[in-house]
């Protein structure tokens, strides 16, 4: 049993749950492909930016995580040369679907204004 969320954790508490139940032997599938795209906000008028200004604490938490469950992460491949990786191959992504059709679909019906502004007409 996983026993539930650290309550010490102030941030990431769902992905150290997570990895607590694989590493219970709760079964799951990994995908080989993004199937999302996760964007912040430059500005800090979103819920979703409310922890930049605590980046410090997210940090924190997320070394705290990565240190409880390091074997996990080393026997699965993402040791610290393979997390700095991805990230770097998440750049990539991240500029690959910028312009595509269906991002600006999206922010046409549901942002008319902001995709005015953003892709001028």
């Amino acid at each position: 049993k996983v026993g539930g969320f650290d309550t010490k954790l102030n941030y990431y508490e769902d992905w150290d749950f997570w990895i607590y139940l694989i590493e219970k032997g709760a079964k799951v599938y990994k995908i080989e492909e993004f199937l999302f795209f996760y964007r912040i906000r430059n500005t800090t008028n979103s819920l979703t930016n409310t922890s930049i200004d605590n980046s410090s604490k997210l940090s924190d938490n997320f070394f705290d995580i990565y240190k409880k469950h390091y074997t996990f992460y080393k026997q699965n491949g993402l040791d610290f040369h393979s997390i700095m990786s991805l990230i770097r191959e998440n750049k990539k992504y991240k500029a690959k679907y910028y312009n595509e059709w269906y991002r600006k679909l999206m922010y046409k019906l549901f942002k008319p204004k902001k995709y005015q502004r953003i892709y001028k007409n």
